[in-house]
């Protein structure tokens, strides 16, 4: 452990090297011994000790008080004053001066190591102090927020930079003494006095939203936290504050209120039927009407039902595959097709199209389908009448042919072959002329 460091500051020589000879059995190092208050700030200056000890009365131009105010404001060194002068006049000049110690002379050794000890950590508290204040200081000044001071009847005692910049003020000074509660709006002042009492009783609240003045008259949402200060007693002697500016992440709430009233509006419209399937809880958390309609189930039926009970054992199979393949992280397609049995018993064929989205933390699939159900069927009919004209095409005993614009002969039925005595590929190189002229 490093031995303490002590200067002395003594213009008798005998008594200074008494004193030093006493400190050094205590087990101090001392730094230097010398006679005028010039030295003293001096050798201070140099050596930067840990305390000085200072005898009052000294040669030269400036005396012991002079030099500890002078080494006490330079430099921060804690001072203990040596003295055989114990008047009221003299205590009044060295309390004026806010030294560490006052010992009279004579001394005894136990009160003089008593003393230095007392010194030493007054002084290393004091500092530990000052500097916690700096970084709390500092703390308060780079904050982003506005964070204020105010007494108990709400007038403002200290703000820091962001506070005076987010009300408009030039400078801090600009809000010091005014009362906190005239910088909202008037209609959200009872709710902040209410709160402020509420505060002291429960010594603190929590992000509590008011509309904020500023110096030119506009308005501001502000988000404010609070809490009680005490005093060393335990008594209220006001509140701090942390005011924040909540008016980008309004301006983004009304935006994305309105985009969901859009997107809303979009997917109760649509005839298309629109859906958010939950992977975890395996079931719908949102319908559009559309999907009543399709399925022929209420919005409050697909809401509580597991979806894969709709699908038919093909479609169920399919629908597996798929949660399986979401499981290992494997890609899957994006679009198929399903049947499924509605309400009423009946069958639909649903095309489907998907894609991944996080819906409150969790993976979810956001799905679009439409029932072509009616196409299919068109589809088989179309092709089952175009099976019923082929069949009667080739099966009637007429010459049947059809021919381009140049009369090329694009198809014919047997009955032009076997008239022609040609197989079919040799028959459709022929043109209409070409087979009866």
């Amino acid at each position: 452990m490093m031995k303490s460091r002590i200067l002395i500051v003594e213009d008798e020589r005998i008594v200074a090297g008494d004193v030093k000879s006493r400190i050094e059995s205590l087990g101090y190092e001392v730094v230097g011994t010398v006679a005028t208050g010039e030295e003293a700030v001096f050798l201070a200056e140099r050596e930067r000790p840990d305390l000085v000890l200072m005898d009052i009365m000294l040669k030269g131009d400036i005396n012991g008080i002079q030099a500890a105010e002078q080494i006490k404001t330079f430099y921060d060194i804690p001072v203990v004053y040596l003295t055989a002068y114990a008047d009221e006049e003299t205590l009044q000049r060295v309390k004026a001066s806010e030294p560490f110690g006052y010992i009279v002379k004579p001394f005894e050794q136990r009160v003089l190591h008593t003393t230095i000890e007392i010194a030493l950590y007054q002084s290393q508290m004091e500092k530990a102090l000052k500097e916690k204040e700096e970084l709390y200081r500092t703390l308060i000044e780079t904050s982003p927020d506005a964070i204020v001071l105010t007494d108990l009847e709400g007038n403002l005692i200290m703000v820091n930079k962001r506070a005076a910049s987010l009300y408009g003020q030039p400078g801090v000074n600009d809000l010091i003494g005014l009362n906190v509660f005239d910088i909202l709006a008037t209609k959200d002042r009872k709710r902040a006095y209410d709160d402020a009492r509420k505060t002291l009783k429960r010594e603190r609240i929590d992000d509590v939203e008011y509309l904020l003045t500023r110096k030119d008259g506009s308005y501001f949402p502000g988000e404010v936290s609070a809490s009680v200060v005490r005093d060393a007693k335990g008594r209220a002697k006001g509140l701090i504050a942390v005011i924040r500016d909540i008016s980008g992440r309004k301006s983004s709430e009304v935006a994305l209120k309105k985009s969901e009233e859009r997107y809303r509006a979009l997917t109760e419209e649509a005839l298309v039927g629109v859906y958010i399937y939950s992977n975890k809880r395996r079931k719908y958390i949102f319908v559009n009407p559309a999907m009543e309609k399709i399925t022929g189930y209420s919005r409050e039926e697909l809401l509580t039902i597991d979806p894969n009970k709709l699908a038919l054992p093909e479609g169920k199979k399919l629908l597996a595959e798929r949660e399986k393949a979401v499981k290992e992280g494997r890609e899957k397609p994006s679009q198929y097709m399903i049947r499924i049995l509605r309400k009423d018993g009946s069958i639909a064929v649903l095309e489907v199209r998907t894609r991944p989205i996080e819906d409150e933390g969790e993976v979810a699939a956001l799905g679009n389908c439409i029932d072509v159900t009616g196409i299919i069927k068109q589809k088989e009919q179309i092709e089952r009448a175009k099976l019923e004209w082929e069949r009667t095409f080739d099966a009637t005993s007429d010459l049947v042919m059809i021919v381009d614009k140049d009369q090329g002969i694009m198809r014919a039925n047997k009955a032009v072959a076997d008239y022609a005595g040609l197989d079919f590929p040799e028959l459709l190189k022929m043109t209409y002329f070409q087979l009866f002229h």
